[in-house]
C-alpha cells in the first residue's frame, strides 16, 4: 500500500507523501533538532531540544531538575553551534571523550563554555560520573536504540518539517 500511494500520480498531485521506513538502514531519515542558520539561534534551540527531552522523561518544568538541563543546555548550545547531531553528545557526557570535549570547547567565546570544559576535564572517575550521569542517562536512552540512533547522527535534516506542515503534506512511518 505504502509504495502504491508514493508512486500514484492521482495522490502525489494531492499532496506530497513521505513514507519514512525507520528500520530501512540504506536510507537513514535524518532529523537534527539542533540544526541552526544563524549562529545566536544555538541558545533559544539549545533550550527547546533541553525542554523537549525533558518532557520525554516526565518532566513538566526544568525547574524540576535544574543540574541535569543546565548541563543537557550547555551541550546542546555548543553542539548546535559546531553543526553537530544530538548524538554527539556522548562526547561531552562519557569521560573517556576528553580531548573530543576539550577540542569542542576551545576558543568558546563563552567564557561559560570554556569553564565547564576546564571544570569537567578536571573530574575523573566517580566525580565525573556523579557530574553528568543524569544527563547522560537521558541521552543514553533516546539514542540507545540503533534505529533511533541513527536519526540523530545526521547533520542535515531528510525532510523540513515546518514546509511539510506548511504544505499539507503526509508522513508515512513505518
Amino acid at each position: 500500500v505504502l509504495a502504491w500511494l508514493v508512486r500514484n500520480p492521482m495522490v502525489e498531485n494531492i499532496r506530497r507523501i513521505h513514507p519514512i521506513d525507520f528500520s530501512d538502514e540504506q536510507n537513514v531519515f535524518a532529523f537534527n533538532p539542533l540544526s541552526i542558520n544563524e549562529p545566536d539561534e544555538a541558545y533559544g534551540v539549545a533550550d527547546l531540544v533541553t525542554e523537549a527531552l525533558g518532557r520525554v522523561f516526565g518532566q513538566s518544568k526544568a525547574t524540576e531538575t535544574p543540574l541535569i538541563d543546565a548541563t543537557l543546555n550547555t551541550v546542546f548550545v555548543v553542539l548546535a553551534e559546531r553543526g553537530l547531531p544530538v548524538a554527539a553528545a556522548r562526547w561531552f557526557l562519557v569521560e573517556k571523550h576528553a580531548e573530543i570535549r576539550e577540542r569542542l570547547l576551545a576558543g568558546h567565546p563563552d567564557e561559560y563554555y570554556r569553564d565547564l570544559g576546564s571544570e569537567l576535564g578536571r573530574k575523573k572517575g566517580a566525580e565525573f560520573r556523579e557530574t553528568v550521569q543524569s544527563a547522560e542517562r537521558r541521552i543514553r536512552k533516546l539514542i540507545g536504540n540503533p534505529q533511533i540512533r541513527r536519526i540523530f547522527s545526521q547533520t542535515e535534516n531528510t525532510i523540513d518539517f515546518r514546509n511539510a506542515m506548511d504544505n499539507g503534506d503526509v508522513l508515512l512511518m513505518n
